[in-house]
């Protein structure tokens, strides 16, 4: 089980863990929210921290900064990837692929991404309760295109974790039940994570006839983004 922890944990993040005696990808996805808690953890020590000698704005931007440096700059490439290579004209596969590999992104790539830091960054801002979990629900969100989706070839990420057992989908989301307390929360969460996966499906199917790991990053950012938006329309 230890295993199974830290392997996802080293996949999502750039903490060093133990050395890692037997892999398994596809039990390691039951643990992906739990790293979703430690990152909420980092995120709300360093805002409360720093919010002793900082303004509430500036400390969440720090927070904000510092996750992302530990937690979603990984998860942030394959966004950009995926637009590059989605966003393009022609509709061969081989080639958007191609395209997704490229250690370069394209001019809308960098310019999606810029506004999409900022729309997130200005949300969290915002954002009065709630919004520290966003990191939870970006990477539940990884367990509904695993579960519900499949890899688009044999190799690569997405095919290291492929199509997950039921019971591994299960014991994933069974994590977010802590959260129910906050109910919220859990609304917005459900929701993003619902929007963000269908988008996601229907465009990695068309173009590439399912995920790879691009696409799971990708899901992530857009469910964490969907999620502060909506702690602001909610609250």
């Amino acid at each position: 089980m230890f295993d199974d922890f830290f392997l996802a944990l080293s996949m999502l993040s750039r903490i060093r863990t133990p050395r890692i005696k037997r892999i398994d990808y596809g039990k390691s996805v039951i643990f992906f929210p739990a790293v979703g808690y430690i990152a909420s953890g980092l995120v709300f020590l360093i805002y409360y921290l720093s919010s002793y000698f900082m303004s509430d704005l500036l400390s969440k931007a720090l927070s904000f900064g510092v996750y992302y440096l530990i937690f979603g700059f990984f998860h942030f490439d394959g966004l950009l990837d995926v637009i590059d290579g989605f966003m393009a004209s022609h509709k061969d596969r081989e080639k958007t692929i191609k395209i997704m590999k490229e250690p370069t992104i394209g001019a809308f790539a960098l310019l999606f991404g810029f506004l999409f830091l900022l729309l997130e960054l200005v949300s969290v801002m915002h954002a009065e309760y709630g919004w520290i979990f966003f990191p939870i629900y970006g990477r539940a969100s990884v367990l509904l295109m695993m579960e519900f989706s499949k890899p688009c070839s044999d190799k690569g990420l997405g095919a290291l974790f492929g199509k997950i057992k039921v019971y591994q989908f299960i014991l994933g989301m069974c994590t977010l039940l802590p959260l129910i307390y906050y109910w919220e929360t859990l609304i917005a969460g459900f929701i993003s994570m619902l929007i963000s996966f269908t988008v996601l499906k229907i465009a990695s199917n068309k173009k590439l006839g399912g995920f790879n790991g691009d696409v799971l990053g990708a899901t992530v950012m857009l469910t964490e983004m969907l999620f502060l938006i909506g702690m602001n329309i909610v609250l």
